[in-house]
């Protein structure tokens, strides 16, 4: 996994939402299929921010309609 995306799943750590969000929307573009992106992005579809859930849920579509 390169740099990038390690720094991208440590952002959607950070206690700002807007940060996790964007960070979330990072990795729904990169269209890196990695287990870990996968993993993270489907544990913050139950995250308790409205916002993080619904970017989570388009990222996992992105990710899903990539080639």
């Amino acid at each position: 996994m390169d740099a990038v995306i390690s720094r991208l799943l440590a952002l959607t750590e950070d206690g700002y939402n807007q940060v996790r969000v964007a960070a979330i929307e990072g990795l729904g573009e990169s269209g890196v299929k990695d287990q870990a992106v996968i993993d993270r992005l489907l544990a913050l579809t139950d995250d308790g921010y409205n916002d993080v859930r619904s970017a989570a849920a388009k990222a996992l579509g992105r990710l899903y309609r990539a080639n």
